[in-house]
């Protein structure tokens, strides 16, 4: 997170996380302003792709809302 952050500060090239992303880490590379995140196992593995694909963009969503709000 660290990394991300000093980067995100440094270059306003894009960039992409990735690289054993869980759920649970949605939140913090949001609030570190990760604008694009690479998710592999975690969907490919899931009984039900679509709606784990669902499932993390609603989060990813909402996490942007939260941080967007806080950040007025």
């Amino acid at each position: 997170l660290e990394a991300i952050r000093k980067y995100s500060a440094l270059s306003g090239l894009p960039f992409t996380v990735m690289g054993g992303i869980k759920f649970g880490h949605i939140p913090a590379l949001i609030e570190q302003r990760a604008r694009r995140i690479a998710v592999v196992t975690a969907l490919t593995l899931a009984d039900e792709i679509r709606e784990e694909t669902s499932r993390w963009l609603r989060e990813i969503e909402k996490q942007w809302k939260l941080t967007a709000g806080s950040q007025e």
